[in-house]
């Protein structure tokens, strides 16, 4: 992750960094999973996502048929040397299902049986930033439920 703009950067200036899950580290798996949507966008902190049944496991920008399963988050610490003088600190997350929140955790570890509808399920995280509250951290791509 990477500043994209051309701009001085100031020691209290902060951005968002988009973080790419895929396999392997090199061009064509980097375009696959920004194809897909296997990301997010965040100010600091760093999102796990799973969705789970007895058949596959799922991921951001995934395709899943709708029904029940069980939903893994996890919020970590920021990984960026240069954001921990930021006070940055996730606080709440929320599971948006077309927009409807259908998930509301002050855990910053969700672990729950869900049951999705048809349409996107994505996840949004907010928190304080430089002693500023409910700024959202965290915007993720969706899951795309058929």
């Amino acid at each position: 992750s990477r500043r994209n703009w051309h701009a001085l950067k100031q020691e209290n200036s902060s951005f968002a960094f988009t973080y790419i899950g895929c396999e392997n580290l090199d061009e064509l798996s980097l375009l696959k999973s920004l194809k897909k949507g296997n990301n997010y966008i965040t100010l600091g902190p760093t999102l796990d996502f799973k969705i789970i049944n007895d058949k596959a496991s799922f991921h951001l920008g995934d395709s899943i048929k709708s029904g029940e399963y069980t939903l893994k988050i996890s919020i970590n610490e920021i990984e960026i040397p240069s954001l921990k003088n930021m006070n940055i600190i996730p606080k709440k997350i929320l599971v948006i299902n077309n927009d409807e929140t259908v998930i509301t955790s002050n855990s910053l570890n969700i672990i729950d049986t869900i049951n999705i509808k048809e349409g996107t399920l994505r996840v949004e995280v907010y928190g304080s930033l430089k002693d500023k509250d409910n700024i959202r951290l965290i915007t993720s791509s969706p899951c795309w439920i058929i």
